[in-house]
């Protein structure tokens, strides 16, 4: 409307602003074609023909379909490729008949399975045994592409409606935390000719959504962005490296005592898995974890002066976003908008007997706050020695069994 207020009363804008509008609507290929027409008018039919490789048929061929269109560029697209008359199958009407009967007997059976039950049957009809290719092509030719739905009848016999409900990515009933469980979906577009797909996430207990962009794949892969995990999970992760790729089922209960016999049963081990990772690949990671223990590493003074050698991992977990550009300064931060302290450990590195994950809230950098609590654990646990300024128990330390 603003367009055609503008041009108002001035003479020949509405018919300028119609070509206009056709040049947009025409298609690219159009829009080339009436450019080497142009080129034909203005350097002659020899010149075009080296220059763009089109043969003077062509030529002449657009130039009269832009002549009946009255000048219109779009008849300039180019048109369907298709044969104007196609060839009509003969198929015998017996084999379409069987391949009904058996996709009615075995509902919406595959084309491959239907070839191996054809062979009997042709040999028998005296009919030759179409392709699996075929066989796809016949099904796709009928009109309800020989699909059958079992009907279900109620209780008067009549045929009840179906009524199809989508079923949800997430099992019906099952609560997550926020964060916790992520829908991951993927949009298809076609753009240039080149198909693409866009990865989309959608959180079921927030309803937080956003596109899945290439870089958080990597910061997952790493245990950073989305990754959530709770501490024991860490400690099962950890234990899971030490042990060579078997997980065990954590435990809270080592034995159970009967209290009228004082019979004790132990609770045994249970292994849920084993991961299928290459040996040579765990070493590597084992030698870069004993590393950070070492001089040089992020937990070198927790590892100082052990007379055992700890295999370790820090790490931090953001509470606060920081934006783009400014700097984390602790000093100017809430403590409880602090990051958490993370550290995960086993001992000894040659022969694991345990492995844990220490957590510190708000506690800052994992090396300096939650490894040398890891250090404590495993001198307590290793070595019978007790922190200072630590209660005594009644038991000591375990000297024997995993943890």
């Amino acid at each position: 409307m603003r367009v055609q207020h503008i041009g108002y009363r001035v003479r020949g804008f509405y018919r300028i602003a119609k070509l206009g509008h056709l040049w947009e609507m025409t298609p690219k290929d159009a829009q080339e074609r009436l450019r080497i027409l142009r080129f034909w008018d203005k350097h002659g039919l020899q010149a075009t023909r080296e220059a763009f490789g089109v043969s003077r048929r062509t030529l002449y061929r657009w130039k009269q379909a832009l002549r009946e269109a009255d000048g219109n560029p779009a008849a300039l697209a180019a048109k369907s490729c298709a044969p104007k008359r196609r060839r009509v199958p003969r198929t015998d009407g017996r084999l379409v008949a069987e391949i009904r009967r058996l996709r009615t007997l075995y509902p919406n059976l595959g084309k491959e399975k239907l070839h191996v039950l054809l062979a009997p049957w042709c040999a028998k009809q005296g009919i030759a045994l179409p392709s699996v290719s075929t066989i796809g092509r016949i099904i796709s030719r009928a009109h309800d592409k020989m699909r059958h739905a079992p009907a279900r009848l109620d209780a008067r016999g009549r045929v009840k409606p179906v009524r199809r409900h989508p079923k949800p990515r997430k099992p019906k009933g099952a609560t997550t935390a926020p964060l916790a469980c992520l829908a991951v979906d993927t949009i298809e577009r076609v753009r240039d000719g080149i198909r693409r797909y866009i990865l989309t996430f959608i959180d079921p207990a927030s309803r937080f959504r956003q596109k899945w962009f290439v870089g958080d794949t990597v910061s997952v892969g790493i245990g950073q962005g989305y990754m959530l995990a709770t501490p024991l999970q860490l400690a099962v992760a950890t234990a899971t490296l030490a042990n060579g790729g078997r997980e065990m089922r954590p435990r809270l209960v080592r034995a159970i005592q009967n209290a009228k016999t004082g019979a004790v049963t132990p609770v045994e081990p249970e292994t849920v898995s084993q991961l299928p990772v290459n040996p040579e690949n765990l070493e590597r990671v084992k030698a870069a974890m004993v590393d950070v223990t070492r001089p040089g590493g992020t937990a070198a003074r927790a590892g100082a002066g052990a007379p055992y050698t700890m295999a370790g991992k820090t790490g931090t977990a953001q509470v606060i976003g920081i934006k783009q550009g400014e700097k984390y300064i602790e000093s100017r931060v809430a403590e409880r908008h602090r990051d958490h302290a993370l550290f995960i450990a086993f001992a000894p590195a040659e022969d694991p007997r345990i492995a844990v994950a220490v957590l510190v809230e708000n506690g800052g950098h994992g090396g300096s706050t939650a490894a040398p609590i890891a250090r404590a654990l495993f001198d307590y646990y290793l070595l019978g020695k007790r922190p200072a300024g630590a209660a005594a128990t009644e038991e000591g330390a375990q000297e024997n069994g995993d943890d």
